[in-house]
């Protein structure tokens, strides 16, 4: 959402980004944005940086238009002034001029959602376990949140981050020129979709609108469970509620579906006739993305492999180890 609230960007299901202006019914395409993740407004509204493939940045205007490349290997990117764009690489945050141009590495380790606060002296980020500030010119690091993650500086002097055990967002009073939090967290909003690995699906704008994805395991649980939908239109809640099931896969023959527990970041079977769930993988994180055998015997899923990832197959019933389908190093597989 632009910081007047007048603008949203987000991606649809015909896999690109779309913008809406608050004088339009509804979203339209931004051509040249197919596969596009991690989008990013400028401080006008009039640009959008995205994402494509394994962390191509680029930038086009929300109108159409050439689209036009900014930087490598970038990922989460926060476009803090009409002339820089800060974002996460390798563990670290760095700064790229909007107009592109080399990269300038600001030395800040797990760098996760960077956010450059207002007059660029330090930026937001998580560790995969708190929510901290950076002091660029110290290098002095200090916990802002608990547990928190993705956090966003607002100019009524608050920053609202996620919580993942809470699934919701919070706020705390935060002074910026003594750059120190002044009070207590509060709950903002009661179930936002904070996943894993502390990405939280939440956008504010500088005039307090809010925009979020709903999380369905609310109200402090952080879980989320699949339903079975047949071709007649009935529903059958599956018995998962201990788990945060994933990108589910149907076996060939119906009866069974792969799904990925993020929790675990691991593969599991589960079978609809008898309600059993097996461990298919145990070893590295896996990413989301897996395929059935012909005869439903195996699964084809990427693995993590000396920092990209492989295809790998893995028998369902857990036995034996994952053979590797392949050794070429692939980018992370996207939605297409």
């Amino acid at each position: 959402i632009s910081r007047d609230g007048s603008t949203i960007v987000a991606r649809g299901e015909n896999g690109m980004l779309n913008v809406r202006r608050s004088d339009d019914t509804e979203f339209r395409p931004i051509p040249g944005t197919e596969g596009a993740y991690d989008p990013a407004l400028s401080p006008d509204a009039e640009w959008v940086a995205f994402v494509q493939g394994a962390g191509n940045l680029f930038k086009v205007q929300i109108g159409g238009g050439p689209v036009l490349p900014l930087a490598t290997s970038a990922f989460q990117p926060h476009w803090y002034s009409q002339d820089e764009i800060v974002y996460a690489e390798g563990g670290s945050a760095y700064v790229v001029s909007s107009a592109g141009g080399t990269p300038r590495d600001l030395d800040v380790s797990d760098a996760n959602a960077p956010f450059m606060l207002p007059g660029g002296r330090a930026l937001l980020g998580h560790d995969g376990g708190d929510l901290y500030l950076h002091d660029l010119s110290t290098g002095e690091r200090t916990v802002i949140a608990e547990g928190g993650a993705y956090g966003r500086y607002l100019p009524t002097g608050h920053i609202v981050y996620g919580d993942r055990s809470l699934q919701s967002a919070l706020s705390v009073p935060f002074d910026l020129s003594s750059m120190q939090v002044t009070g207590d967290p509060v709950p903002v909003l009661p179930s936002v979709r904070v996943r894993n690995n502390g990405q939280t699906l939440l956008a504010a704008s500088e005039n307090g609108t809010l925009m979020h994805v709903r999380s369905l395991g609310g109200g402090g649980s952080g879980l989320f469970t699949f339903t079975w939908i047949d071709m007649e239109g009935g529903r059958t809640d599956l018995p998962l509620e201990e788990s945060d099931p994933t990108a589910p896969r149907v076996s060939p023959d119906g009866t069974r579906f792969a799904y990925l527990d993020e929790q675990e970041d691991q593969l599991w079977v589960y079978n609809l006739l008898t309600g059993e769930r097996t461990q298919v993988t145990d070893g590295e994180g896996q990413f989301p993305t897996a395929a059935w055998s012909p005869d439903g015997s195996r699964l084809y899923h990427s693995g993590p492999d000396g920092g990209g990832y492989r295809w790998m197959s893995t028998a369902v019933d857990g036995s034996g180890d994952s053979e590797a389908v392949s050794y070429t190093h692939l980018t992370l597989p996207t939605n297409t």
